[in-house]
C-alpha cells in the first residue's frame, strides 16, 4: 500500500531526525549527551475513548511494521548532533533546545528521501533517566486515520508518537 510506504519514509525520517539527548540540568538550557533509541508508542487523545482505542491500534500497526534500526544520537555541547544508524555511517546536523521544545535540523539522507524536510521539532519530557520525545504525525498520516474514521475524526485531538531514549554510558 503506497500509504503505509509514504508513512514508513517519514516515521523514519523524522525518527532519524528527532532522536536526541538531554541531560538532567534543565535549568541550563544544555541538551548534551549521548542517547540509544529505545521504544516507539502512539499518543492519541479523543473525547471518544472507543476511538482513542481503536486509532491507537491502527498507529501502532504502522509503527510495527517499521523495521527501524537501532541507532545512537550524540547531542554536542557545541550545538552539533550525530545520529548513528546501526551498521550505517554516522550523519551530522545540529539542534536548538528551547523550553521543553527540541529542534533538530539537518541534511539527512533519509529526510531527504521522504521529502526534504530539513528540520523538526519534539516535545520533550523525562521518565526517570530515558528522555521522552513526542512528535506530532497529525500531519504525516492524519488523512489515512480521517478515512478510517470520519465519523469520528473531529474527536481526535491528539495524534502523536513518543520515542523514548536511553542515557548512554
Amino acid at each position: 500500500m503506497k500509504l503505509r510506504k509514504l508513512f514508513s519514509l517519514l516515521l523514519v525520517a523524522a525518527l532519524c531526525v528527532g532522536f536526541t539527548a538531554c541531560d538532567d540540568d534543565e535549568t541550563s538550557g544544555s541538551v548534551v549527551g549521548k542517547w540509544q533509541s529505545g521504544t516507539i508508542v502512539p499518543v492519541v487523545e479523543s473525547s471518544n475513548p472507543a476511538v482513542k482505542a481503536a486509532v491507537s491500534l491502527v498507529v501502532q500497526g504502522l509503527i510495527d511494521d517499521i523495521n527501524l534500526s537501532p541507532f545512537t544520537i550524540d547531542l554536542k555541547d557545541d550545538g552539533k548532533c550525530i545520529l548513528t544508524m546501526e551498521g550505517g555511517e554516522p550523519e551530522q546536523g545540529t539542534y536548538a533546545y528551547s523550553g521543553n521544545e527540541l529542534t533538530i535540523t539537518g541534511d539527512f539522507s533519509l529526510l531527504v528521501l521522504a521529502g526534504g524536510a530539513q528540520s523538526l521539532t519534539f516535545g520533550t519530557s523525562f521518565s526517570g533517566s530515558s528522555l521522552v520525545l513526542e512528535v506530532n504525525v497529525k500531519p504525516l498520516i492524519g488523512s489515512i486515520i480521517e478515512s478510517m474514521f470520519p465519523d469520528f475524526y473531529s474527536s481526535i485531538t491528539k495524534l502523536a508518537m513518543a520515542i523514548t531514549l536511553t542515557p548512554v554510558s
